[in-house]
């Protein structure tokens, strides 16, 4: 999966890392890079088997809600993070997951977050969950695929756009 960086100069510099099984959680993490390139410096990246993150200001980390926690692939992202180096970097998780309580479906961001502060890593936000349905498209196995309830890229536009307002309104980090 090919990386993309939108720059600005000067401004926040924004992380975004994801997985995504069948599309919808990479959707969202493409949406909440475009809702804040105007102000900050986006890269987008598929889960990588190490995560750099030494040039960000905010770390936005997603997945799919996956047997009740992370997916196999934001997991392993997760259990490799190079803990002095994350000492202190902002971060805000989000999951995709079907719409009922968390303790019914789990959720793929509050094992993300864990691992992050355990990391030493400021948690901006709680963790956001959107929401899927099983959808009427059907995989090559004949098993239906899930579908973004509506609104929710929308939300996740509006959710990234207040996590990075709250950091630079705080005036923290300092952002060069």
């Amino acid at each position: 999966m090919p990386q993309s960086s939108l720059a600005k100069e000067g401004t926040m510099k924004v992380l975004i890392v994801f997985d995504s099984r069948f599309g919808k959680t990479e959707e969202l993490a493409r949406e909440m890079g475009k809702a804040v390139s105007v102000d900050c410096e986006v890269e987008i990246v598929k889960t990588p088997p190490v995560l750099d993150a030494h040039n960000a200001n905010l770390l936005i980390v997603g997945g799919p809600t996956e047997a009740h926690g992370m997916s196999a692939a934001l997991r392993q992202t997760m259990r490799a993070l190079p803990k002095d180096k994350l000492r202190g970097l902002h971060v805000a998780v989000f999951d995709t997951r079907f719409r009922a309580p968390a303790l019914l479906t789990g959720s793929a961001a509050k094992g993300a977050a864990s691992r992050l502060e355990k990391a030493g890593c400021i948690l901006v936000a709680p963790p956001e969950s959107f929401f899927v349905r099983s959808g009427q498209t059907k995989n090559q196995d004949g098993k239906s695929e899930p579908e973004l309830l509506d609104g929710e890229i929308e939300r996740a536009g509006r959710w990234a756009r207040e996590v990075t307002a709250s950091l630079t309104a705080a005036g923290s980090p300092a952002f060069v």
